[in-house]
Order: structure tokens, then C-alpha cells, then sequence
């Protein structure tokens, strides 16, 4: 139970400054508690190395850091907004922010949570449902807003980002307006780099099948 008293910590406060200070410390706790909420807006629900679930020290494939300090991995672990996850040379990671959307981190890959950013490497996206609100994947280059579908963003350290859509639409945006949007429809793929506004071309074949592999 909450102790509810005036500014000054005195129990008889007039009746109408009680019900100002009341209400603010409700608010206060309701802000709190959202706060809390958004905190945790994932959840690491799969660690893999090679095709089995990593356990007790091959937990240490995937990193996790919270603000500035190395986290203990773990499977099913919550996700707070600035996280950032890493995966090494053989390690997958699967974070799911919600029942209808999931995010595959393949080996060598590193995000951070919030808006969704890829720092480098490539991540697959899977929306199950159509979403009131587009779930965005950022990079430097490019912002990949879908709202229903299949797709993977891929982004060179230093080099371009690839967006390429299986199935559904996928709008792209540049991130300091360099351009006007992009509708990239299904089996095509976007490139783009430093500004420039993306090229766009059909999904080679080998990626439109690395993307269905790793959707089933």
C-alpha cells in the first residue's frame, strides 16, 4: 500500500491539496509501471549453434549488452530498449517482439533493440499477421517499414544495405530524407548506400531460397 501524505510529508494536509498530491503519485506509479513495460519490448526466445539450442556456456555464443555492461545470456531472457545483441560466426538468435513478428540474427550479426537496428550482418523478418503499426528495421543507409511479410535486411560494415522481400510489401525510407520512398514489392530487392537512392532488382534466386529455408 502506498502512504499518500502533502508535499511537506504531513498527514493533515488540507482536503483538496491530499487529492492533488493523490493524484500525482497515482500518475507517478501509472508512469512508472509503463516505463517498466516498455523496458522489456523483447524477448531473446532462441539461441542456436549450428541446428541445436545453445545450453550452459555455449550460451556465451550470443551477447548481450545493457547499457555499456556485458549481461548474462540466457534463452527466453526479456529485452530492454538500447540492448545490444551480438551473435558470432556460428551462432543464430531469434527475438521475438511479439506473437506476429520475429527477428532471425544469422552468424556475424549485431542489432539493437528499439526501433530495430542492424548495425552490421543480416537479419530475417517475419510479421505472421498484418500489424496496425509498420515494425521498421534500421540502417545507416535505409528504413525498411513493413506492415505483413517476409524479408532480410543485410548490412556490410562499411558497405551497403540489402533489403530483399519474399513475400509482401516493404516500404523504404531514407533516413535523412535523401530520397523520396521506395515500394518494394515481392521478389524484389533494394541496395542502397552513402545517400544514394536504391537500386532495385529481382531477389537472386539463392537468397529467395536461404530466406524461404530459414521462414520454415
Amino acid at each position: 500500500m502506498v502512504k499518500l501524505t502533502n508535499c511537506l510529508g504531513k498527514k493533515d494536509a488540507p482536503r483538496g491539496k491530499f487529492k492533488i498530491h493523490s493524484a500525482v503519485s497515482l500518475v507517478t506509479i501509472l508512469l512508472i509501471a509503463l516505463s517498466l513495460q516498455a523496458c522489456q519490448s523483447a524477448k531473446l526466445s532462441h539461441i542456436m549453434v549450428g541446428e541445436k539450442i545453445a545450453t550452459g556456456s555455449n550460451l556465451v555464443v550470443v551477447k548481450v549488452f545493457r547499457k555499456g555492461q556485458q549481461v548474462k545470456t540466457e534463452q527466453g531472457m526479456g529485452l530492454r530498449i538500447g540492448d545490444t545483441i551480438t551473435t558470432d560466426e556460428r551462432s543464430t538468435a531469434v527475438i521475438e517482439f511479439s506473437p506476429k513478428v520475429q527477428v532471425f540474427l544469422t552468424p556475424g550479426t549485431q542489432v539493437q533493440i528499439g526501433t530495430l537496428t542492424l548495425k552490421f550482418g543480416k537479419v530475417l523478418v517475419i510479421i505472421k499477421e498484418k500489424l496496425k503499426k509498420a515494425f521498421e528495421v534500421k540502417t545507416e543507409d535505409v528504413s525498411a517499414g513493413p506492415t505483413s511479410t517476409v524479408f532480410s535486411v543485410a548490412k556490410k560494415a562499411g558497405g551497403p544495405t540489402t533489403v530483399a522481400v519474399v513475400n509482401g510489401t516493404v516500404k523504404l525510407n531514407s533516413p535523412v530524407n535523401a530520397w523520396p520512398e521506395v515500394r518494394l514489392e515481392r521478389q524484389k530487392q533494394a541496395i542502397t548506400y552513402s545517400g544514394k537512392r536504391p537500386e532495385i532488382e529481382p531477389v537472386p534466386q539463392a537468397e529467395f531460397n536461404s530466406v524461404v529455408a530459414w521462414a520454415n
